[in-house]
């Protein structure tokens, strides 16, 4: 659902810029690179990752029947982007190239390094994740008091307070706060670590709670990130004991154990050696994999030689550029200020993953220096190509090593607004098209796809890639909840858009607030439905009148024509406001209200005598505004607008989607107000009509009607309106409070 979301969004912005007069550039992209295809060909096809070669080749069949599937899908619900000129998948050649000479370029500029550092690692997927990528959950875990022995004679003891009691042999420093008085005579001496048995330092830091647990911490390499901070602020000892598999290592007894037997075992063992002081049930927030809704597993610190690009001397610039781009909603720009605010690490854009774009460098094994690919080398794999060079340009060994990592999947997505504008082989193309119009994307992944392809369009151009920005939320189950299909609550949007028509389906997603999050509605859908079988029921009206569509705005001398016409043109304005603002549901409640009220209840009422009679000025204003409605319906609804613009002939053009903006309507101020009250009198009378118990088509001999017609030139015009339209043989209009007297 969230897909056919995006697509008819972007879809109808598209189709309705195209009727504007623009020349519009919508891509299709396929990012295919990435963990969750791995996953998928891993765990689901069961394809082992040992033959590198064959689970490259089954990540790509994987991906090409996805991509076929989800075309389809995307075809059926009406969308529409420059298929033949701009569709392209970040595993093709021509893209690849893209991304690894946009990588060159970075290192060039001194933006790309590598060094060893804790790194956000998931066991349950085998690869390092970015902070983008992480976020916490919240959990049920312990608070273990344990008693770290004094090292000294005669020393003093003192209990620490850990939710992490596994990791004591990786414990580097145990830290209290500088004012608390407990621990004041301990600062600067040693303890024992429980179950490693080996001394550390009491440290004093203003960042611990005095409140929290016993007011004393261990630092262990690494339990979050907070341990992070306090390892390079001190430059403690880093001693790894977790594995890629989460598994213990180094730490005795709970070797080879998981994260949680290893923290069963570990209390186990400080009871039995009268280390134990507390135990108590802890509820707490845990840094976990939450980009992956799938997986949600927590993170371990790793200690890895990655490759990293320089994201935090830019940031600042990254959040300046944001904010002077234009934000629908505008609140969105708060998520970018939080997550700018959060932002301590530098992008790790390597993974140990087989299907990615390679990273175009080789290392000298002897001195670590990168070495880069040379451009005309590109696209480039360095598990299996030769280095550039023979001899490492630095110290001059010979023992040189490719790269097997791969970079970040959003190391791929971060280029496409500049894939699309042609920066890496089309300069003329460029200077048009860049920076882009506007983005659009869901507000999940604000702080990945928007802030790594602006960041990237900064440093690489020099200009951020976006003017403005269109942020979707999600479309919940009716149950209010995400869409799961483990919990049964979600919904098909290709079978809906089968079963209820596509066009219905996407009345009812763009009937919606653009960036806030929604229960799918079926009752939407049904009024999607009742829409298109009222447009095509007044379209098959007047074409049973031989109305024929008129693009040429007339000017008529009947008050009621220049009423229609006057709303036509006010709800043209409201409608083209809407759109320039994104706010597609307002511009679609607008057109709605002027088709179903104005036109089909109250002017086609008015239209049936007076077309039977053959009045031209009725199907000249009948022509104008249902060839208006036509291209204003054209952008929400393509199929049934097609449908009737084929079927019904409407126009020589090849599509009704090639249609151009209507043109303004015509008509005279004051017998457009003459003919709002008219209509507003006709509309009364026929209520009052109805209340009786009287059938609409049931003649009625005599009517009087008395009711506010200052202003109104023509009554006779009126009276001849209500005879015919409401079947009164004889009715008299006179000045007054509204009142209708039938005999």
């Amino acid at each position: 659902m969230g897909t056919v979301y995006f697509t008819m969004i972007v879809d109808t912005l598209a189709k309705y810029k195209r009727m504007r007069g623009y020349t519009v550039l919508l891509p299709q992209g396929w990012d295919t690179h990435g963990l969750p295809t791995e996953l998928q060909v891993q765990y689901n096809l069961k394809v082992s990752k040992d033959d590198t070669e064959t689970f490259r080749l089954a990540c790509k069949e994987w991906t090409n029947k996805t991509i076929k599937s989800i075309k389809e899908g995307m075809i059926s619900v009406g969308y529409r982007p420059d298929w033949e000129q701009f569709e392209y998948s970040t595993d093709e050649e021509r893209y690849i190239r893209a991304v690894q000479l946009s990588l060159i370029e970075m290192f060039e500029k001194g933006l790309i390094y590598r060094r060893r550092f804790p790194i956000y690692w998931c066991p349950h997927c085998g690869t390092v994740v970015s902070q983008a990528e992480v976020g916490y959950v919240e959990r049920e875990g312990v608070l273990a008091f344990v008693k770290f022995r004094a090292a000294a004679p005669g020393g003093s003891d003192i209990v620490v307070a850990t939710t992490r009691p596994e990791l004591l042999f990786a414990c580097v420093a145990v830290l209290v706060n500088p004012l608390d008085e407990r621990y004041k005579t301990v600062v600067g001496k040693e303890v024992i670590v429980p179950l490693a048995e080996r001394p550390v330092k009491v440290m004093a830091d203003n960042a611990v709670d005095p409140k929290f647990g016993s007011g004393a911490v261990m630092v262990a390499t690494f339990g979050d990130e907070q341990d992070i901070r306090w390892q390079i602020k001190y430059n403690l000892p880093i001693i790894e004991v977790v594995n890629e598999k989460g598994l213990l290592k180094n730490s005795g007894e709970l070797s080879d154990l998981s994260i949680e037997q290893a923290k069963k075992k570990a209390l186990e063992l400080l009871k039995q050696r009268g280390e134990l002081v507390e135990v108590k049930p802890f509820k707490h927030n845990v840094l976990s994999h939450t980009e992956r809704q799938n997986c949600m597993t927590p993170i371990e610190f790793l200690s890895r030689y990655q490759f990293m690009a320089k994201m935090v001397d830019f940031k600042d610039q990254v959040l300046g550029a944001s904010e002077l781009m234009k934000w629908h909603p505008p609140l969105m720009l708060d998520r970018v200020r939080a997550w700018h605010s959060a932002l301590e690490w530098d992008w790790v854009i390597s993974r140990q993953r087989i299907f990615g774009t390679p990273l175009p460098f080789w290392i000298c094994r002897d001195c670590g220096s990168i070495i880069p690919a040379r451009r005309e080398q590109l696209p480039v794999n360095p598990r299996r190509d030769a280095p550039p060079t023979d001899k490492c340009p630095v110290c001059g060994s010979t023992n040189i090593a490719g790269v097997e990592d791969v970079a970040d999947g959003w190391v791929d997505s971060s280029i496409t607004p500049l894939f699309i504008t042609g920066f890496f082989d089309n300069h003329e193309l460029f200077k048009k098209t860049y920076p882009v119009d506007v983005r659009q994307q869901g507000y999940e992944i604000l702080r990945t796809w928007f802030w790594y392809s602006t960041y990237r369009g900064i440093v690489l151009t020099g200009k951020a890639p976006f003017k403005s920005v269109l942020v979707n939320g999600m479309i919940l189950a009716p149950d209010g909840r995400p869409m799961s299909k483990s919990r049964g609550n979600a919904i098909n949007a290709i079978q809906t858009a089968k079963e209820h028509g596509a066009d219905s389906l996407r009345y009812a997603l763009l009937s919606l607030t653009v960036g806030a999050d929604f229960p799918f509605h079926w009752e939407a859908v049904k009024r999607g439905k009742a829409l298109l079988q009222k447009l095509w029921s007044a379209f098959r009206l007047i074409s049973s009148w031989s109305v024929a569509p008129l693009m040429e705005p007339p000017l008529s001398s009947v008050a009621v024509d220049n009423w229609v016409m006057k709303r036509l043109y006010e709800t043209e304005r409201t409608y083209s406001n809407a759109m320039d603002e994104y706010r597609f549901n307002d511009a679609l409640n607008e057109l709605v209200q002027f088709f179903w009220h104005d036109v089909c209840d109250n002017y086609l009422e008015i239209a049936k005598p007076r077309m039977s009679k053959g009045d031209k000025e009725c199907a000249s204003a009948l022509g104008f505004t249902f060839d208006s409605l036509l291209r204003l319906f054209s952008p929400f609804l393509p199929h049934v607008t097609e449908e009737i613009y084929q079927d019904l002939k409407w126009g020589s053009k090849l599509t009704v989607h090639a249609l151009e903006w209507p043109r303004e309507p015509k008509f005279d101020e004051q017998l457009a107000s003459e003919g709002g009250k008219e209509v507003q009198i006709i509309a009364a009378v026929r209520s009052a009509k109805a209340s009786k118990g009287v059938p609409l088509g049931q003649w009625i001999q005599k009517a009087d009607v008395r009711a506010d017609i200052k202003g109104i030139s023509n009554v006779k015009e009126l009276e001849t309106l209500l005879e015919e339209v409401l079947r009164i043989k004889d009715a008299r209009v006179e000045e007054g409070n509204f009142s209708v007297t039938f005999a």
